[in-house]
C-alpha cells in the first residue's frame, strides 16, 4: 500500500517504442497486467492495483526515444515552473490538462536531466497503489553529470533533504545522497555518473521489485529485451539493469531478506 504527499514520487510511465510489444514484455519479466483507456494509455497493475503507466510514442513527439519517465506530485504545476526557473532549471513542456485529470508538466535541472511533475485534480494525491512489491516500483535514481548542481535544484524546488550515504553502507566508496521528502521517508538517490558511463546524460533511473533477479534476466532476454547490467549483489539487495525491445532501460530489484 501507499499514503502519497506532495513532493513524493508518485509514478512511473513508459514511453513505448512499439507498444503491444513492450506490454507483452513487461508481463513477462514483472508479471503486470495491462488496463488500456478509451485514450489508448495503459494501467500497469499487480493484482488490480496501479503500479506503472504505459503509452505509445506518437509522430508529434518527434525523435523523443523510448524512456521510463520520472513523476513527482506537486500541489500547484504553475508555481513549481516558476520555482523551477528560479533555481535555474529549466521547462521542457509546460503544463497540460491529461485524460485521467490533473496537469501534468517535464522539466530539467541544470543539468539537462529530465523530470515529470504531476498536479492531481482532486484531494487525493494519484499515484502507485502498491510500492515495495513484486512488480511494483521501490526506488528512484538520479544519475547526473553535475551531482551537486543537481542536488541544489533537487532540495530548492522540492524541498527535499539531501544525506549523504554512510560509510558503513557504501558512503566510503562514492558520494550518494538519499533525499527525504520534509525528513520523513526517503524519496530518490542522487549520485554523481558512474566512471563506466562517462559521457552519458543525467537521467534518472526507475527500480521495480522481482523475486529472482536471475530468473528475470533470463526471463527479459527470451522475451526481446536485453541485459545491460547482469545482477549484482549490494546491501539494498540483488539489482540487474535491462533495456525492453524498444530500448527503455529499467532498474530491477530483488529485495534483500532484512532491510539495512
Amino acid at each position: 500500500m501507499t499514503n502519497l504527499r506532495i513532493h513524493d514520487i508518485t509514478w512511473a510511465e513508459l514511453m513505448a517504442a512499439d507498444i503491444d510489444r513492450e506490454i507483452a514484455f513487461y508481463k513477462a519479466v514483472l508479471g503486470v497486467e495491462a488496463e488500456k483507456s478509451p485514450g489508448g494509455y495503459y494501467d500497469l497493475t499487480i493484482d488490480g492495483k496501479s503500479v506503472a503507466g504505459a503509452m505509445q510514442l506518437t509522430e508529434e513527439m518527434g525523435d523523443m526515444p523510448p524512456v521510463w519517465s520520472t513523476y513527482v506530485a506537486v500541489a500547484d504545476a504553475d508555481a513549481t515552473m516558476e520555482a523551477v526557473k528560479a533555481a535555474g532549471g529549466m521547462i521542457l513542456r509546460d503544463p497540460f490538462e491529461i485524460e485521467i485529470g490533473g496537469r501534468t508538466a517535464v522539466i530539467a535541472d541544470p543539468t539537462h536531466g529530465a523530470l515529470c511533475v504531476f498536479e492531481s485534480s482532486g484531494d487525493e494525491i494519484m499515484g502507485f497503489q502498491r510500492f515495495g512489491e513484486t512488480g511494483a516500483p521501490c526506488w528512484f535514481e538520479c544519475m547526473s553529470t553535475d551531482l551537486h548542481a543537481t542536488k541544489d535544484f533537487l532540495e530548492s524546488v522540492f524541498g527535499w533533504t539531501a544525506t549523504p550515504l554512510p560509510p558503513d553502507m557504501g558512503g566510503d566508496e562514492m558520494e550518494y545522497y538519499m533525499l527525504s521528502n520534509g525528513g520523513d521517508g526517503m524519496v530518490c538517490g542522487l549520485m554523481g555518473m558512474p566512471d563506466h558511463m562517462a559521457g552519458a546524460p543525467t537521467h534518472w533511473v526507475n527500480y521495480f521489485v522481482v523475486d529472482n533477479n536471475d530468473a528475470a534476466c533470463e526471463i527479459a532476454k527470451a522475451n526481446g529485451g536485453t541485459v545491460v547490467a547482469e545482477p549484482w549483489d549490494t546491501l539494498f539487495g540483488r539489482m540487474s539493469a535491462i533495456a525492453d525491445p524498444g530500448g527503455a532501460t529499467l532498474m530491477l530489484c530483488q529485495l534483500p531478506d532484512e532491510q539495512p
